[in-house]
């Protein structure tokens, strides 16, 4: 005699309705992260940290539809029986992403030539990676050394609009250029900024209302850079993950 206990098993359209609900819990956890969390991003320090280890750029879509992808996952390994459930268990996904990506705030952009922010500074006090920090160590943390640099070399911006509106105010970052990690970031009033480098860098300038401006820093010479703003009505929390 056969003791087994019947399952209830999930005919294919109520599987594909909870995937469904799973995905755009997914959705709109990855939304809400992206659109709240403005530089905190947990997708955007997610899409970072994977760039940083494999040491070339990571699409931040295919960080998207992997994170939508466990969501869906989540709602079959949780036994999801409706579509509600599946909707919160998807959503579940931005907790787990924040616990594994924890944000650590930049240093800011140094702008006293005689306490520039080192390449070990640079590199060690921004980017934490999460639980894998101590399995995957990126090249660019065994190139980092404890001493100053010999020498710094000034730079000067100025942010000039299309539209000849006035400048209030901008987000600064120095990016680096091999892999895209953001290495220090200052937030500045007024359209000029004056601070000191030893490396190459992107710099990028982020101001409301304007596409994100990138320029190129060699880190050899003293700098005078005046950067173009051109009007955009994309939200910067997307253009930093999209790039347009």
């Amino acid at each position: 005699m056969d003791d087994k206990k019947p399952t209830k098993t999930m005919d294919r359209k109520t599987a594909a309705s909870i995937a469904t609900a799973g995905a755009v819990g997914g959705v709109l956890a990855i939304a809400a992260d992206i659109m709240q969390k403005e530089n905190a991003s947990a997708v955007g320090k997610l899409t970072e940290s994977f760039s940083v280890v494999l040491h070339k750029s990571v699409p931040p879509l295919l960080i998207m539809l992997l994170l939508m992808a466990v969501s869906v996952a989540l709602c079959f390994i949780f036994e999801a029986r409706s579509t509600k459930r599946a909707l919160y268990t998807g959503a579940s996904i931005l907790s787990i992403i924040m616990t594994l990506v924890p944000y650590k705030t930049p240093d800011s952009i140094t702008s006293h030539p005689k306490e520039p922010a080192t390449e070990g500074q640079a590199g060690g006090g921004q980017t934490n990676l999460g639980w894998w920090d101590n399995v995957f160590t990126p090249g660019t943390v065994l190139a980092q050394t404890t001493q100053r640099p010999a020498t710094t070399f000034l730079v000067r911006v100025h942010l000039v609009a299309d539209d000849k509106r006035e400048i209030s105010g901008a987000v600064f970052s120095l990016v680096d250029p091999k892999t895209g990690q953001v290495l220090a970031r200052s937030k500045v009033a007024g359209s000029d900024f004056n601070f000191y480098i030893s490396r190459p860098y992107v710099l990028s300038a982020e101001v409301p209302g304007y596409a994100i401006a990138k320029t190129g820093l060699d880190g050899t010479h003293v700098q005078q850079v005046t950067v173009p703003l051109h009007p955009s009505h994309a939200p910067l929390a997307w253009q930093r993950l999209f790039h347009f």
